[in-house]
């Protein structure tokens, strides 16, 4: 994500650039250059969702590991509050998708 984040940013930078020197475009580049600032806005709210969204599918990878134990085949004591946290998180992703779902 933070390679993505960087290259729309060199992007945006260059478009800047050419703003500033060629201050007096063509018709055609000035209603385009409208459109990309519409765009623009778009993808960096887009971006932003996606690293939100990257962040917790990692936390739910974390917790069904925590979960399930894979990462260890004896039995030992466990955390039920760790356990319980993880089922949480889990069910509060459910419930987010099933909110939008209904739009409320």
């Amino acid at each position: 994500m933070l390679a993505t984040r960087w290259a729309v940013k060199d992007i945006l930078d260059l478009l800047r650039l050419y703003q500033k020197h060629y201050p007096q475009p063509g018709e055609e580049i000035l209603n385009k250059s409208e459109e990309i600032d519409l765009v623009v806005l778009d993808l960096l709210k887009i971006l932003y969702l996606m690293e939100m969204e990257a962040e917790r599918i990692r936390k739910i990878v974390l917790s069904l590991r925590n979960f399930a134990r894979l990462d260890e085949s004896e039995l030992k004591p466990v955390d039920i509050h760790e356990g319980v946290d993880s089922t949480l998180l889990m069910g509060a992703g459910r419930l987010e998708v099933q909110r939008a779902d209904t739009g409320n």
